[in-house]
């Protein structure tokens, strides 16, 4: 079961990281779609214990979500949880 899960994480890892790149590519950083998708990014590599990738990344949405959208906005508050 564990290499199963393993190769599983890889997997839903490379999808998010492709969803990421290319929401980021096509409506830029600063987009909702972009920042929820960098949350679940960050989300995928904690879990595949890539915990300094993921603090960078959800320290980066949180910042620009901060900038783009406030203090407030629910995907400031979702970054920054």
């Amino acid at each position: 079961h564990e290499g199963r899960s393993s190769l599983r994480n890889e997997e839903l890892l490379e999808k998010n990281q492709e969803l990421y790149e290319r929401m980021t590519r096509d409506f830029g950083e600063g987009s909702p779609h972009s920042i929820q998708v960098g949350v679940k990014l960050a989300n995928t590599l904690r879990k595949a214990n890539r915990v300094i990738e993921a603090e960078r990344l959800i320290t980066k949405a949180a910042s620009i979500s901060l900038r783009v959208h406030g203090p407030d906005h629910r995907l400031t508050k979702m970054a920054e949880s």
